[in-house]
């Protein structure tokens, strides 16, 4: 019976030389944020294909876990890996999965010895099988292009999840029933136009930390907050009043 094909290693290099990004993450948090910077690279490291994915409360538990660290340093190692490039957006902001593409460069040597590509970014699996997604990125612009055409011709009201995927700001449901309350021949063009106009925002869904508390941040001076409920949450900010955020606001000197 063959070995089965390790997904992920068990080292990478530790380079002498710092970074910017660790210089600024140790001068905020001394020896938690260089723990911090390095426990994450380990994380990915392990991850199977170096994908790294937080997208269930499970998968962010475990992470905690394995972090041991400071949930305020944990966040804000991740956004300012993320500020600098070094985090991959795209990924992380749809798919909640931190991808470090410089960190997986580090790994070639590893890779080569097994005589295996270094896994791609864009790879997603079957089974046990690795496939990756980026060659079909033409085919799906193609695919998105040709339901445009179509849908300019038909001008036919979609799905509501589709506009709120077009809209993801505006409470679609609430605005699209008025929308068809006011009007005797709804089109697609028609709900664009009045999704585009509508002032009313969805209302931001809070992150909720592991004791059941809403993590939110003072829009105003990005002070993290604990609010036990929705009340607390629309009641604002303790520090200065203002309404809540779910991330933590960049602040300017």
């Amino acid at each position: 019976m063959s070995r089965p094909e390790s997904k992920n290693v068990f080292y990478f290099p530790h380079y002498t030389k710092s970074t910017s990004e660790l210089d600024l993450i140790e001068h905020k948090y001394n020896s938690e944020g260089y723990k911090a910077y390095y426990r994450l690279q380990e994380m990915v490291a392990d991850a199977d294909y170096h994908r790294l994915s937080l997208a269930t409360q499970d998968e962010k538990d475990m992470f905690d876990l394995g972090m041991n660290c400071k949930q305020e340093v944990v966040e804000d190692v991740i956004r300012i890996l993320l500020d600098r490039g070094r985090i991959d957006r795209e990924l992380w902001d749809k798919e909640s999965v931190i991808w470090m593409q410089d960190f997986v460069g580090t790994l070639k040597a590893a890779y080569n010895n097994r005589r295996k590509p270094l896994p791609d970014k864009n790879i997603v699996t079957t089974g046990n099988n690795p496939i990756s997604t980026g060659s079909n990125t033409e085919k799906r612009k193609e695919k998105k292009r040709k339901e445009k055409k179509s849908r300019e011709k038909d001008d036919s009201l979609l799905s509501f999840d589709e506009y709120q995927k077009q809209f993801p700001d505006k409470n679609v449901n609430k605005s699209l029933s008025k929308y068809l309350d006011y009007t005797d021949n709804p089109s697609h063009k028609g709900a664009i136009g009045w999704l585009t106009n509508e002032k009313e925002k969805k209302k931001p869904q809070f992150r909720k930390s592991s004791t059941g508390f809403y993590i939110a941040y003072c829009s105003k001076c990005g002070d993290k907050q604990m609010p036990p409920n929705e009340w607390q949450i629309k009641e604002g900010s303790t520090c200065c009043r203002v309404e809540y955020v779910k991330e933590k606001p960049l602040m300017t000197v």
